[in-house]
């Protein structure tokens, strides 16, 4: 497969489930997620982000969380940070949820796992989006008026069905501890 666009990408996750993704190729998929952006498996844009996910799950009672890195090809991405994008999702769900007579209130990640199934699987491969961590207040040059740099956002991706769009592989860090 050839890639144009790739962005290097971090997973924490168990061991057990890290090392046949690692080895084999294996995805670690989550099938269960409804409010972000569907089945696939998931990215963070960068290692810290991926670090504390993986605090997340020592505190839940992981005792090893690997961090992975891995090149995600973004030739056929789906950008929910995009407006125009946004738009034009929300416009295609308008007409085939009218069409299918769904009800109106499905989560975004439903939203987007029907329409990928029924329309957009031979256009993307990846969606990404951006999330709202709001844990902790940010000051690092704030501006009451103006708009300011922060961390508070995360960059989020998903790589649907299409797993030869990931690359590169590998393990950077074991985690027995929570780091955040």
């Amino acid at each position: 497969m050839s890639c144009e666009y790739k962005v290097i990408a971090y997973h924490a996750n168990d061991k057990s489930r890290c090392a046949p993704f690692i080895d084999k190729g294996r995805p670690i998929i989550d099938s269960r997620d409804k409010f972000w952006l569907g089945r696939g498996m998931y990215f963070w844009d960068n290692r810290s982000n991926a670090q504390y996910w993986a605090s997340q799950k020592i505190k839940k009672g992981s005792s090893i969380v690997w961090l992975i890195q891995a090149d995600i090809c973004t030739d056929y991405l789906f950008d929910l940070k995009d407006k125009r994008m946004r738009d034009e999702f929300e416009k295609l769900w308008q007409v085939f949820s009218k069409k299918q007579k769904l009800q109106k209130t499905y989560p975004l990640g439903m939203k987007i796992d029907i329409l990928y199934d029924a329309y957009l699987s031979d256009k993307f491969d990846v969606f990404r989006c951006e999330g709202l961590y709001k844990s902790k207040p940010e000051y690092f040059l704030r501006h009451e008026k103006f708009p300011y740099p922060t961390s508070q956002t995360k960059t989020i991706y998903n790589v649907k069905k299409k797993f030869d769009r990931i690359s590169n592989r590998k393990k950077v860090e074991e985690i027995t501890q929570p780091v955040y």
